[in-house]
């Protein structure tokens, strides 16, 4: 999956500006957060149904391994990948599912078959310019709700 630096610019009033200003990191880090979640959550039904529709054999360990992921410590944000199901990590194939093999043998010549690409990660991922109009969407929502809360001083 292709990283994505997001920029953000506060345009418009000054008093906007300034009252942006005075929010504490962790607030800023907590709406930058939630904005991050509710932008990949459809992107990862993409990527769960394409995996269901592409694949035949299941026995739902990478299905159940994907999930939205939340940093809290270094970064600020959010991103999908195969994580612990149920004490152990399962979704390692991943990688696998996604880009196909080429026909397998051992070092004796035994065949161990091939797998087709199948680019469900790849194809649920949504435009640069798409990801950026919800993000800012979404900034604007939680702005708005904290100066409604917080009456824009803090």
């Amino acid at each position: 999956m292709a990283n994505m630096k997001l920029n953000i610019v506060m345009e418009g009033s000054k008093e906007i500006a300034a009252a942006y200003k005075k929010i504490s990191y962790v607030d800023k880090s907590r709406m930058i957060q939630k904005a991050a979640t509710r932008v990949l959550r459809p992107v990862m039904k993409r990527v769960k149904s394409n995996l269901r529709s592409r694949t035949k054999k299941r026995t739902g360990n990478l299905y159940r391994s994907i999930r939205l992921v939340k940093e809290k410590r270094m970064y600020v944000g959010a991103w999908i990948k195969p994580r612990r199901v149920s004490g152990r990590y399962k979704g390692y194939h991943s990688s696998i599912i996604e880009s196909g093999t080429e026909q397998r043998k051992t070092k004796k010549g035994a065949d161990r078959g091939r797998v087709k690409a199948t680019n469900f990660w790849s194809d649920a991922q949504l435009s640069t310019e798409i990801m950026d109009r919800r993000f800012e969407r979404y900034i604007v929502y939680e702005l708005n709700k904290y100066f409604v809360k917080h009456g824009g001083r803090k």
